[in-house]
């Protein structure tokens, strides 16, 4: 994990596998905060 996005994409599947309902459902604002954390 050498990178932020390898690291993030990691995160994600992960969630995506630990509850895919939820991610389904809520990978909008899932999206919006990652990407305000990163400015």
């Amino acid at each position: 994990m050498d990178s932020p996005d390898r690291m993030d994409a990691a995160v994600h599947a992960l969630t995506e596998l630990a509850d895919p309902a939820a991610v389904s459902t809520g990978s909008g604002s899932y999206a919006d905060q990652r990407l305000a954390g990163r400015r």
